[in-house]
């Protein structure tokens, strides 16, 4: 899944429009926190990076 799916996942619960700017900053705080849980360095990056993404058939 990725952002879009889940805050679409997120807005089927919630059902209040008005919080849906909310949902972007609540996903990432809480991959934030897991990560910090669970010792997982490379969901810790405060700083965005560029990923390499390909397509394949």
């Amino acid at each position: 899944m990725n952002l879009g799916e889940l805050e679409t996942e997120l807005a089927l619960y919630v059902q209040d429009d008005s919080l849906a700017t909310y949902f972007k900053d609540w996903i990432n705080s809480s991959v934030y926190e897991i990560a910090n849980d669970f010792l997982l360095t490379a969901l810790r990056l405060n700083e965005p990076t560029d990923l390499i993404v390909t397509e394949l058939d």
